[in-house]
C-alpha cells in the first residue's frame, strides 16, 4: 500500500478532526458540517442557560467575532443525525441532561434538541432556557478521501490531527513543499465570551431607566477592561516580541535635510502608519472604554445633583428624555472595539514573517531614499562633470529623476495598506521587489545612459525635442517591464479586486512617460504635432486593461499592443516635427 493509501485508508476511516492551528473548531467529515469546540465555546451560561433571544444573540457574536475564523455560525438543524454516534467529541463534556437549542429550518420555530443516546426534537416556547452548539457548514460530506485530502485539507489553512499517528506523519511529510497553512495560532487562550458577557443584562429594563442605564455602563466597562487586562497579560510575549520588531517605526521621525518637505512628509506618513497599524498594545483601546465608563459616571453625577435642586423632579422628567444610545449599540460597540485590538494581535501572530519583512522593506526604502539624495546625486554629478555636460543641464536631468523616483516611492504605502486590509501578505512581498527592481532600472538609465541620449543629438537640429522623445521611449519601456514582470503575480490572485488593484498600481508609474511627452508638446508649442497624435496618446492612457484580467494570454497581447502604439505614436511626433 503506498503512503497515500495508507493516508485516503485513515480519513476514510476517521470522521471527527481537531486541528493543530485553530483549536475552536473540530470538523464532521461524514456530515460535512464544522461546529463550535465546546471546550473554548461558552456553550453553557453558568448553571442557568441561555434562553433563545440569548442563544440567538450569542450566534450574532460568535459572527461577528469570528470564531475560529469563521462567520456564518448558526444553529444545526440536523443535530440528530450527530449525537447517536458513539465517537461524537463532545460526549467527554455532555452528559444525558444536556440541552441545546436549534432552529427547525421548515419554519421560524425554535426547536430544542435532546442530546445523548436518544434523538429527540420537541417544540419549545421563546424562553426555554437551554445550552447551546452552534455550526457551521462549508464543506460537501459526499467527498471522497482524495478530495477532502486535495480540497479541504491541503488548500484550507487548518492543520487536521490524525487519530493514526502514522497518517499524521504521512500528511506533513506529503504537504512538505507544498504552499504551507498559517503557522499554528497561538491565541490567548481565553475563553469566549468572557470579554462580552452581556447576555444577562436585561437591556428593555436598562434602556428605560438613566439609573440602570449608567449603573450598566459602568459594570460592562469594567467587566470589558478586566478582560482586556487578562487578555493583554496573556498576549504579553506577542505584544513583547512586536514591540522589538516595531521599536524604530515607534520613534520619532527626524527630517532629512537633504530632503524637501513633500519628501519628509511621505517617508514620515509612511512610517506613522505602519506604527498605528501594527503597534498591539492596547492602551488606545482602554483609553476608549474608559471613556465610555467617565461618562456613566458623569450622568450618575448629575443624578446626585438633580436630587438637591428644588426642581429635583422636572429636571429628572428632563433628564429621562435625554438622548442615550440603546444598551444592545452600547454593548456591541464596546464589543467592536475589543475585536478591534484582537484582530491585530492575531494579525501579528498569523503573519509575523510578513510583518517583519515589510518594516524591514519599509526601513530600506527609507534609507535607499536618502541615499539617492545624497550619495547617488554625488555619483551622478560626477559622472556629468567628467562626461563635460553642464550643470544646468544636469541638474535639469536630476530634477526629472527625481520626480520619478518620488512617484516610485509613492506607489510603496499604497500597497502596503492594500496587503494589510486584504491580507495578501506573499503578493505584497514579491510585488515591492518588482518595484524595488523597476527603481534599480531607473537608477541605472539615469546614471549609465542618459548622458548617451543627450550626445547622440546634442548637435543635430531640432535635437532637444529629439531626444525628449528617446528618454521617454526608454522610460516607458521600463514601465512596460514593469507590468509584465508584475503580470505573474496579478493572475495568481484569486480575487479580481487583487488583480485589478495591481493593476492600477502599476498604471501610475505606466502613464507618466504619457505625460511627460503631452504636457512637453503643449509646453514648448509645438504646432508641428497633429492633433490627432495628441488625442491617440489620451486615448492610449485611457485604455481600460481590467477587461483583460480574466485571461493571462489576452492580458499580454494587450501590453503588447500598447507597446507598440506609443512607439508608433512616437514615430509619427518625430515625422511630424521632421515635415517642419
Amino acid at each position: 500500500m503506498s503512503e497515500l493509501d495508507t493516508l485516503f485508508a485513515a480519513i476514510e476511516k476517521q470522521r471527527w478532526y481537531f486541528f493543530e492551528n485553530n483549536p475552536y473548531i473540530i470538523f464532521d467529515k461524514d456530515t460535512g458540517f464544522i461546529w463550535t469546540n465546546l471546550e473554548y465555546f461558552p456553550y453553557n451560561n453558568g448553571t442557568k442557560g441561555y434562553t433563545a433571544d440569548e442563544a440567538k444573540k450569542l450566534v450574532e457574536n460568535a459572527n461577528s467575532l469570528k470564531w475560529g475564523g469563521l462567520t456564518d455560525w448558526r444553529f444545526p438543524d440536523k443535530v440528530y443525525r450527530t449525537f447517536p454516534d458513539k465517537t461524537f467529541p463532545y460526549n467527554r463534556i455532555l452528559n444525558s441532561n444536556t440541552w441545546f437549542i436549534a432552529e427547525n429550518m421548515d419554519n421560524e420555530k425554535i426547536s430544542i434538541v435532546f442530546s445523548g443516546d436518544k434523538s429527540l426534537i420537541v417544540n419549545a416556547e421563546k424562553n426555554t432556557v437551554a445550552n447551546v452548539l452552534l455550526m457551521t457548514c462549508d464543506y460537501s460530506s459526499h467527498y471522497t478521501p482524495i478530495l477532502f485530502l486535495s480540497v479541504f485539507f491541503f488548500r484550507s489553512n487548518f492543520i487536521p490531527i490524525f487519530d493514526d499517528a502514522k497518517a499524521d506523519l504521512l500528511y506533513k511529510k506529503l504537504t512538505e513543499g507544498k504552499p504551507k497553512p498559517p503557522a499554528k495560532v497561538e491565541v490567548p487562550q481565553i475563553k469566549f465570551p468572557a470579554m462580552i458577557d452581556f447576555l444577562k443584562y436585561d437591556a428593555a429594563t436598562i434602556n428605560k431607566s438613566p439609573i440602570k442605564f449608567y449603573q450598566s455602563v459602568s459594570s460592562a466597562t469594567d467587566e470589558v477592561l478586566n478582560y482586556l487586562q487578562q487578555y493583554e497579560k496573556a498576549a504579553a510575549e506577542t505584544i513583547s516580541e512586536a514591540s522589538k520588531i516595531l521599536l524604530k517605526l515607534n520613534a520619532k521621525y527626524i527630517a532629512s535635510p537633504h530632503l524637501t518637505t513633500e519628501e519628509n512628509s511621505l517617508l514620515e506618513t509612511r512610517q506613522q502608519f505602519l506604527a498605528r497599524r501594527l503597534e498591539l498594545d492596547t492602551d488606545d483601546t482602554k483609553l476608549q472604554i474608559l471613556s465610555m465608563k467617565a461618562q456613566a459616571e458623569e450622568l450618575a453625577a448629575r443624578i446626585d445633583e438633580i436630587n438637591h435642586s428644588k426642581n429635583s423632579l422636572f429636571e429628572l422628567a428632563e433628564l429621562e428624555k435625554s438622548p442615550r444610545p440603546s444598551f444592545e449599540f452600547l454593548t456591541e460597540n464596546l464589543t467592536q472595539i475589543i475585536t478591534f485590538a484582537q484582530d491585530k494581535i492575531n494579525f501579528f501572530v498569523q503573519n509575523k514573517n510578513f510583518v517583519k519583512a515589510i518594516v524591514k522593506a519599509v526601513e530600506a526604502w527609507s534609507d535607499d531614499y536618502n541615499s539617492f539624495k545624497t550619495n547617488l546625486r554625488a555619483q551622478f554629478e560626477n559622472i556629468c562633470r567628467q562626461n563635460n555636460i553642464d550643470a544646468e543641464i544636469y541638474i535639469a536631468w536630476y530634477e526629472d529623476w527625481q520626480k520619478l523616483r518620488f512617484e516610485i516611492e509613492g506607489r510603496v504605502l499604497p500597497l502596503i495598506e492594500f496587503a494589510l486590509k486584504e491580507n495578501f501578505g506573499d503578493t505584497a512581498i514579491k510585488s515591492l521587489e518588482i518595484l524595488a527592481n523597476y527603481k534599480g532600472k531607473v537608477d541605472e538609465f539615469y546614471l549609465n545612459e542618459r548622458k548617451n541620449i543627450y550626445q547622440k543629438f546634442a548637435f543635430q537640429a531640432g535635437g532637444d525635442l529629439q531626444e525628449k522623445f528617446e528618454v521617454e521611449s526608454a522610460l516607458y519601456k521600463l514601465t512596460e517591464n514593469l507590468q509584465r514582470s508584475l503580470q505573474k503575480i496579478i493572475f495568481a490572485c484569486d480575487k479580481t479586486e487583487t488583480r485589478v488593484f495591481l493593476l492600477r498600481w502599476s498604471e501610475i508609474l505606466t502613464n507618466i512617460p504619457i505625460d511627460e511627452l503631452t504636457a512637453f508638446v503643449k509646453d514648448k508649442n509645438l504646432d508641428a504635432i497633429s492633433v490627432e497624435v495628441l488625442n491617440q496618446f489620451a486615448e492610449l492612457k485611457e485604455r481600460n486593461f481590467a477587461a483583460y484580467l480574466a485571461d493571462s494570454a489576452a492580458y499580454s497581447e494587450a501590453l503588447q499592443k500598447r507597446e507598440q502604439e506609443f512607439n508608433a505614436l512616437i514615430f509619427k511626433m518625430r515625422k511630424d516635427l521632421h515635415k517642419q
